[in-house]
């Protein structure tokens, strides 16, 4: 658009132009990654050849695309691009990106230099025949220094990849440690000999191991395994992480120092009754006021729940219908005493299940579940909640506290167990992070996996698999570090 002499903006109508002045008149050209034009002396706009990535006002190529995927993120080249003798850009045809070169002559006839796992003879590049191999010559058999990481990890974040090691016979292969258990660098026989400090591991016998291992609670130590920083909640006493003797229950994470803290760095979002907890300047957590989900740090109440409102820094019961929705359940009132939607649940409290609501056909109001159904209408339940069964209709608990899912005749065998507490792969197959998953015993009966560095219990309270950095031991199923 241009603001033409009337005052009036106007579409500029030159193909490709960007600017126009105020007669219509093309003042300058588009110029972006994949399309370089310039401003030819008839005052359009003209291309100044395929792959070229900036023009000359002449309109001769000043700046050629490296490669003839520059444009498109995440796609590898097929073909390099030169400028050729007579000024355009062109492909290199006769040294494909895939052979590993990365630089051509101007004629397209020679490659002159090639990329990490290639070799140059006669003047064209050829792939090492080890294809974790980043230096090979004087042939392309002959490895002499190994890549970093395996070729097909270029486009991975890394945590799931392993480091690539030279063994005794000159061969690039893949080390069994991974770069998300903290391990850099293996040795010629797969071992690992670096481990990355940052990770909380250190080295021992090969593995990188965590500092919990060798001393318990401890999140950071030296490559002796001397502990210097403790968990949350511990502090270091004799070269050992002891419990704080203090202990905030609406404390979630302390500030980190060397003993133990008397400032909390968050608080857990709900205390006792569901009432909201905050921050205060002294760094203790207290709770808010009865009826207030969001509180400043001196204490005043910001959000009040549903059906309450804000008078100054209280939350006083609504009288006034104009003021609040006051029908229960709701998510968003059409009128103070209509509503347009109910929420998709709620909570008995005092860390209960969450239970269904359904909208009443009749009154409009919106209707609880009973205790233990997640999803109902107004005759029965259609789908228990968790730690709950259906049977003929009706939800009934399950015997087992720890269960979430039993069988309808008794209500006694778990069929799956809460593993809300427990660790989980950060990577399918890979790095299992956080505590084991609950077991259940030959009897139905879920049990909490006890032993300590294991990451798999057995139906008999046994470890089945222990975690990186940890070694079964026979007959006892127990895991100590390597």
């Amino acid at each position: 658009m241009f603001l033409a002499s009337n005052g009036v903006c106007t579409k500029c109508n030159i193909d490709f132009c960007a600017t126009c002045n105020s007669t219509g008149q093309c003042t300058k050209c588009w110029d972006s990654l994949s399309l370089s034009m310039y401003l030819a002396p008839n005052g359009t706009c003209q291309s100044c050849g395929d792959y070229c990535a900036e023009c000359r006002p002449d309109g001769s190529c000043a700046k050629c695309w490296p490669n003839d995927s520059w444009t498109e993120d995440y796609t590898e080249p097929t073909f390099l691009i030169v400028r050729a003798p007579n000024g355009t850009c062109a492909k290199c045809t006769k040294h494909p990106w895939r052979t590993g070169c990365r630089a051509c002559s101007a004629d397209g006839s020679k490659c002159t230099k090639c990329g990490e796992g290639s070799v140059m003879i006669n003047s064209t590049c050829h792939p090492c025949k080890d294809k974790n191999c980043a230096v090979c010559s004087p042939s392309p058999e002959k490895c002499q220094k190994c890549m970093k990481r395996p070729a097909w990890a270029e486009y991975t974040d890394g945590y799931g990849v392993a480091p690539v090691y030279m063994d005794r016979e000159g061969n690039c292969r893949e080390c069994t440690h991974l770069v998300g258990y903290g391990c850099k660098a293996c040795d010629q026989d797969g071992k690992c000999k670096h481990c990355d400090p940052d990770t909380g591991r250190v080295l021992r016998n090969g593995v990188c191991v965590l500092c919990d291992g060798l001393v318990e609670h401890c999140n950071e130590c030296t490559a002796k395994g001397k502990c210097t920083a403790c968990e949350d909640g511990f502090h270091l006493r004799g070269g050992k992480c002891v419990p704080c003797d203090r202990i905030d229950p609406l404390c979630e994470y302390w500030e980190s120092t060397p003993v133990c803290s008397k400032r909390c760095a968050t608080c857990t979002s709900w205390g006792p009754n569901n009432t909201a907890t905050y921050l205060d300047g002294n760094g203790r957590c207290r709770q808010c006021m009865p009826n207030c989900l969001k509180c400043s740090r001196d204490g005043r109440c910001r959000t009040c729940d549903s059906g309450f409102r804000l008078v100054g820094s209280m939350c006083v019961e609504c009288r006034d219908y104009s003021d609040c929705c006051l029908v229960p359940f709701c998510d968003a009132c059409l009128t103070p005493t209509k509503c347009d939607a109910c929420a998709s649940y709620t909570y008995f409290g005092n860390g209960e299940v969450d239970t269904g609501v359904y909208k009443d056909a009749k009154t409009g109001q919106c209707r609880q579940c009973q205790r233990g159904c997640s999803e109902c209408n107004a005759r029965r339940c259609l789908w228990a909640s968790e730690g709950y069964v259906l049977v003929g209709g009706q939800p009934k608990r399950c015997a087992d506290p720890l269960c979430v899912e039993c069988d309808a005749a008794t209500q006694k065998k778990c069929l799956r167990c809460n593993s809300k507490e427990s660790g989980s792969y950060m990577f399918p197959g890979d790095i299992y992070v956080g505590p084991a998953p609950p077991y259940i015993d030959a009897r139905g009966k879920c049990h909490k996996c006890t032993v300590k560095g294991c990451e798999l219990c057995g139906i008999d309270g046994r470890c089945r698999r222990c975690k990186y950095g940890y070694t079964k031991v026979k007959p006892e199923g127990k895991c100590v570090v390597v």
